[in-house]
């Protein structure tokens, strides 16, 4: 039972990591198209 929890929670932990990971390239991207758009 306690290795399930440790696993849920790095589960979690990962799902976290991945939702950040993705939103700092989904944020860069964009920055880069404003300032493209800026640019322009």
């Amino acid at each position: 039972m306690g290795r399930d929890l440790t696993n849920d929670s790095r589960q979690t932990r990962n799902a976290k990591h991945c939702y950040y990971a993705c939103s700092l390239v989904i944020k860069s991207l964009c920055g880069r198209l404003v300032v493209a758009l800026f640019a322009a």
